[in-house]
């Protein structure tokens, strides 16, 4: 895990109060909707009560800090984040 993604990893963490294992199912090495996924997973788990589009929109905002690139659900980080 680059620089990058391990200050983006810490980030998200931060930001949505959640601790993202490194051997999750739904690891950050993923895509960015499998990484949306794990985190409307754990909100729902918590009882937390933001929608899967609210915490769409925070996520991505939290990626454009670190990619200058379009974010879609299927974008591979390295690939077509230019995230390493």
């Amino acid at each position: 895990m680059g620089l990058d993604i391990a200050e983006f990893v810490m980030d998200v963490e931060d930001s949505f109060h959640i601790e993202i294992p490194e051997d999750s199912p739904f690891s950050p090495c993923r895509t960015p909707g499998a990484l949306h996924d794990y985190i409307v997973a754990e909100y729902q788990r918590k009882g937390r009560s933001e929608t899967s589009e609210e915490i769409w929109v925070k996520l991505v905002a939290i990626i454009s800090k670190y990619s200058k690139y379009p974010v879609r659900r299927e974008s591979r980080w390295d690939r077509d984040l230019g995230m390493d």
